[in-house]
């Protein structure tokens, strides 16, 4: 019973870290940590690619820059430390990236 219990806990704390929204994307900035490479930092613009305010903006799971669509976010997860994720997947060359919030 104890084992179940654990595994129980585990998978709890697990399921915890959680899928970020589009509007959360928005609200961070987000530093570069590896693969290919969009900027040191970046900042998302969670409305309409006519605010050029933004280099960047999100439509769904898409990111766009300058109006050209350029990413797919493949995951944006919170960690167990509590900061945010995203792994970004390049249309053109395949690469990964990966950038956390700051």
């Amino acid at each position: 019973m104890k084992k179940f219990f654990y595994l129980f806990l585990f998978s709890a704390t697990l399921y915890s870290c959680g899928r970020i929204s589009n509007e959360d994307l928005a609200e961070h900035n987000w530093k570069y940590t590896g693969g290919h490479y969009y900027g040191d930092l970046i900042w998302f613009n969670k409305k309409n690619a006519a605010d050029t305010t933004y280099k960047f903006w999100l439509s769904d799971d898409t990111l766009f820059n300058d109006g050209t669509p350029v990413a797919l976010i493949i995951e944006a997860k919170e960690k167990l430390d509590g900061r945010w994720r995203i792994s970004l997947q390049d249309f053109q060359s395949g690469e990964e990236s990966v950038y956390h919030d700051i």
